[in-house]
């Protein structure tokens, strides 16, 4: 099972949570009443309502982990488990859990 890389807990799931760009036409009368409050089709050339960032949270530390799907899914996943249980094997040994997550944790520093 993952486990956070920041406070070290095993997680089987992340929050995550979409900051989407929607653009409206407004107007007011002169006693503040609206008049118009229409969601335009297109903001800036993306449809209205776009995803603009994801951020996918530890669901214990609440600390962001990813900022995009394909990271979520490959940490969740455990390839890079995996991954690393096959570079060990191809030098014919299994590696210990200590060594599986110091390898996680240099990936984890080099990514940023």
């Amino acid at each position: 099972m993952p486990k956070c890389p920041k406070c070290g807990e095993d997680i089987d799931s992340l929050k995550l949570v979409e900051t989407k760009e929607t653009e409206y036409d407004v107007s007011y009368d002169e006693e503040g009443e609206a008049l118009d409050f229409n969601q335009t089709e297109e903001w800036h050339g993306n449809p209205t309502g776009s995803v603009i960032k994801e951020e996918y949270f530890c669901p214990l530390c609440k600390t962001v982990i990813f900022d995009n799907g394909d990271a979520a899914k490959t940490f969740l996943s455990g390839i890079r488990e995996k991954v690393i249980k096959q570079l060990y094997e191809e030098l014919g040994r299994e590696p210990t859990e200590s060594e599986i997550q110091t390898s996680l944790k240099s990936i984890d520093e080099s990514m940023g």
